[in-house]
């Protein structure tokens, strides 16, 4: 049960400096993305040592799988950048919240060792957790519901994540969790910057210090987390991987000084009880 713990915390430190490299150098959401995977290429490279693949992991439908991680995590980190850009984190964290539960709804129509009847129960708790959090009063103190674009944005790469969950669970039984991650970065990383090409040369230090250090951090919580995957199984991995929230909020609070409101932390608190009370029970 370590592994997912690891990964929650890695990935939690390494959003919040994600937030602060954005909030300080102003860079646009899909360069980011394009220089923070050539920055996780680049420390994956000493990780070909460890790679490892299994007679079957080049035939056709691994491949095929292999495509869909590959193109699938590109767009899904631009989307999540580009609404990490123009929203706080105390307003991406109650959506990314239901990712789990998401996961293993997607998980039980795949995979028939997957199934309880009790996740679609939390699934629903979740949902409508999610549309609480999102709920504000105007001036008149009418309740509204506020979906800008860039919740739809978080909302779509949340959904791909997802669907990206699902993928690492049969890919890994082909590729070793290191093999998979280093195939993954190298990858992504040079089809965003054939995309976006972004000006390497206007990097500043102090943003290849904070690249290099949000990497190390990716990298670690990705591999940690494929590890749990093959070992422990999938909705176990993903819900531990639920407490990532309430550290990032802590985060937040103290580095980033955002605030949070009350329906935020309520429907997160609701959402983080459902993934504990699915780890408990299942």
């Amino acid at each position: 049960m370590l592994w997912p713990i690891l990964s929650a915390v890695s990935e939690s430190f390494a959003t919040v400096t994600d937030k602060f490299n954005l909030n300080s150098n102003k860079i646009n959401g899909k360069i980011f993305t394009s220089l923070l995977f050539l920055f996780m290429g680049l420390v994956s490279i000493p990780l070909l040592y460890f790679f490892k693949a299994g007679d079957e992991a080049f035939t056709l439908f691994p491949l095929i799988i292999l495509v869909f991680i590959i193109i699938g995590s590109a767009v899904q980190n631009i989307l999540f950048y580009i609404g990490l850009e123009n929203k706080n984190l105390s307003h991406i964290e109650p959506i990314r919240n239901s990712e789990p539960i998401l996961v293993i709804l997607i998980a039980f129509l795949v995979y028939p060792s997957e199934r309880n009847l009790f996740v679609f129960i939390l699934g629903m708790i979740t949902t409508l957790a999610i549309i609480y959090s999102h709920m504000e009063k105007n001036k008149r103190k009418q309740i509204k519901i506020i979906f800008d674009k860039f919740t739809f944005f978080v909302l779509g790469s949340m959904f791909i994540s997802a669907l990206l969950n699902v993928g690492y669970k049969y890919i890994l039984k082909y590729y070793s969790p290191f093999s998979l991650y280093v195939i993954r970065a190298i990858s992504v990383g040079i089809l965003l910057l054939l995309i976006f090409r972004p000006k390497i040369k206007l990097v500043t230090k102090k943003q290849v210090s904070l690249f290099t250090f949000s990497a190390l951090l990716y990298s670690a919580a990705a591999i940690f987390q494929y590890i749990s995957i093959s070992r422990i199984g999938i909705s176990i991995t993903i819900l531990l991987l639920s407490l990532s929230p309430s550290i990032v909020y802590i985060l937040s609070m103290l580095l980033l000084k955002e605030k949070l409101s009350k329906n935020k932390i309520i429907s997160s608190v609701i959402i983080i009880s459902c993934a504990v009370a699915a780890v408990v029970l299942l």
